[in-house]
């Protein structure tokens, strides 16, 4: 995909891409059987509630200031199924395969966030946008305009030793990619990801950055 490494949003949606239909399938099997096909399955008034957990330990908006550099990205589940957490983790080799083959690795990327505005670059391209953190929910919001058109990505922040933890909503990056790039709304990766994630909340890209 050209450019893809200049959006953040694209670079991590992509993360979540398998390289093998079968991958897929066979996680939206798992993840549908394990979660009941129900898209409220994250919501939970329990003190295991994970949002709240992201929420308690939400770090102070000056935290996110600074240079970040690209460490590592994942795909995760946010509930209380275990096995939902099991399954997704079995995506964590070939995430990192698609990475290496887009030439994103440790250290080639840099955010650099300063009080709502963020600035993303890779080799000798950037691309600016703009960042909402609300620190009583960890929620984050990121838009930016690529290419004159608009996108916008909610999700959650975390922060523990010099490392930032974004984590963006799978289905709203998938549309991110589509608005950008309308030629892949039949992409066989695309169809897949929406197919798995009809009746599931919860699944997050997610990216982790040390601060420089």
């Amino acid at each position: 995909m050209r450019r893809v490494a200049n959006l953040i949003l694209l670079i991590v949606a992509l993360a979540i891409m398998p390289e093998s239909a079968s991958a897929q399938f066979d996680l939206s099997k798992a993840l549908g059987t394990l979660l009941g096909g129900s898209s409220k399955s994250t919501t939970t008034t329990t003190t295991n509630d994970p949002y709240k957990k992201l929420a308690d330990a939400a770090p102070a908006a000056s935290t996110l200031n600074g240079t970040w550099a690209y460490s590592s990205a994942t795909f995760t589940y946010v509930g209380n199924n275990p096995l939902a957490d099991v399954v997704v983790a079995q995506l964590d080799p070939i995430i990192a395969d698609v990475m290496r083959q887009m030439g994103v690795t440790p250290g080639s990327a840099e955010v650099s966030l300063q009080s709502g505005v963020g600035v993303v670059s890779h080799g000798d391209s950037e691309i600016r946008g703009k960042y909402a953190y609300q620190r009583s929910t960890a929620g984050i919001t990121v838009s930016t305009t690529y290419e004159g058109k608009s996108v916008s990505v909610s999700g959650y922040v975390k922060y523990a030793s010099n490392t930032l933890t974004v984590l963006l909503d799978v289905k709203q990056l998938v549309k991110a990619i589509k608005t950008v790039y309308p030629e892949l709304k039949s992409d066989q990766n695309i169809v897949l990801i929406e197919s798995l994630l009809k009746d599931i909340s919860g699944v997050y890209a997610v990216g982790k950055f040390k601060r420089k």
